[in-house]
């Protein structure tokens, strides 16, 4: 590992990123509970170019959270994932360290471990078969940032807080197979490298259920999109599980223990077992939120629709308010866990703004709820998929 940051140099590090923003008032934390992180500077006219990507809407500077602007979400070099460099930007480590591939150790152990023992990434790719799967990578605060605000808390995120991407990497379960699991195993836990934006909570984990994690499906990726995963998503080694919202993807991927209890640590959370199934979700990509439309003039919709891999039936769109809808058409699955792109045509009527409503509905029978339910409140928004939340807002002229 090229760089180890000790809490002094955090706390250093933390005051000269407030002052690089010319946020005023700031201090360094009095006691090691308090936690280090930079004002919410959401603006989506505001665009900043992080190394290696291209510009995205900054919503903090620490830890690094950048939203992909939604033009940007279908690319155009692995249509249509999204290009590597507008892929997304998440993190809850405030110091993120630059591995290099030839650098990282991943220790594999836990008490419901037959055999602990660690592998170089070289050795992983040595002993273990490669695959791939593309997929959809959700937040679970998607959107939370332009729905009843200020009611919401959490990251204020818009709509793109979300990106799909092909990944490669070898199986979880064959990794766990390996090593050797114990009868009493309930839980995968997997630890990052960098240091969290709680001084008091410096490790970060996040956990899966052993069943979970003896799927196929999911992997320890060291690729995406057919080249290098980008340092921002978690490069060298992260965790991708397909039809699973993002938060538990773990990136940096250090450490995995196989365990026979739950992980005590703040960023774990309770989850023991059981996935939890990305929403399905439908909303426009282009014309972006604030385009000027000609009255009378047509214009394309595209958009994307995705879920947890169930499969989508039909989207629709509606611009007088869910009254009446008209199908959009859709383009062929690229994948199981790929979002579906759509199209549609439309042609404003009269001067002024213009809400568009978009709702996809599953080949299970699904479809989106109207409105957000006082449960998405009560959440902290997390998991939203209510068509009113995914609006898109034109003027015509």
């Amino acid at each position: 590992m090229s760089r180890i940051i000790n809490r002094r140099q955090l706390l250093q590090t933390g005051l000269q990123s407030a002052a690089a923003l010319g946020v005023s008032g700031f201090t360094l934390p009095a006691m090691a509970e308090d936690i280090l992180v930079g004002p919410a500077i959401r603006d989506a006219e505001r665009l900043v170019a992080l190394p290696g990507k291209v510009p995205l809407i900054q919503v903090y500077d620490r830890p690094p959270v950048y939203e992909t602007p939604t033009p940007l979400l279908i690319g155009k070099q692995n249509y249509p994932l999204t290009d590597r460099e507008a892929y997304y930007v998440r993190w809850r480590e405030a110091l993120i360290p630059e591995i290099k591939p030839d650098e990282l150790v991943l220790e594999i152990g836990g008490d419901a471990a037959v055999n602990p023992r660690s592998f170089t990434l070289a050795e992983l790719r040595e002993t273990f078969p490669e695959t791939s799967v593309a997929a959809v990578g959700a937040c679970k605060g998607q959107a939370r940032g332009v729905v009843h605000k200020p009611v919401l808390g959490g990251v204020s995120w818009g709509k793109g807080d979300v990106s799909a991407a092909k990944w490669t990497g070898i199986p979880v379960k064959d990794v766990l197979e390996a090593v050797g699991v114990r009868d009493n195993a309930a839980q995968v836990a997997f630890k990052a490298a960098g240091i969290t934006i709680a001084a008091s909570a410096p490790e970060y984990w996040r956990v899966q259920g052993i069943d979970e994690m003896m799927r196929p499906e999911p992997l320890l990726a060291y690729g995406m999109n057919d080249g290098d995963i980008p340092l921002w998503n978690g490069a060298p080694l992260r965790l991708v599980n397909p039809g699973e919202y993002s938060p538990e993807w773990v990136k940096q991927v250090v450490r995995i223990e196989i365990r026979s209890q739950p992980i005590d640590n703040l960023w774990a959370g309770p989850k023991v077992g059981g996935p939890d199934p990305v929403r399905i979700t439908s909303f426009v990509c282009t014309p972006a939120d604030g385009t000027l439309l000609q009255v009378g003039s047509e214009t394309e919709l595209t958009g994307v629709a995705y879920d947890s891999g169930i499969g989508l039936a039909k989207v629709e769109v509606s611009l007088d308010e869910g009254a009446s809808w008209e199908p959009a058409t859709m383009e062929e699955p690229y994948g199981k866990y790929v979002w579906r792109v759509w199209h549609h045509q439309v042609t404003p009527k009269k001067k002024g703004p213009l809400r568009i409503l978009t709702r996809a509905t599953g080949v299970d029978g699904e479809t989106q709820p109207m409105a957000m339910t006082e449960a998405d409140i009560k959440s902290n928004g997390r998991r939203i998929n209510a068509v009113t939340g995914y609006a898109t807002y034109l003027e015509t002229a």
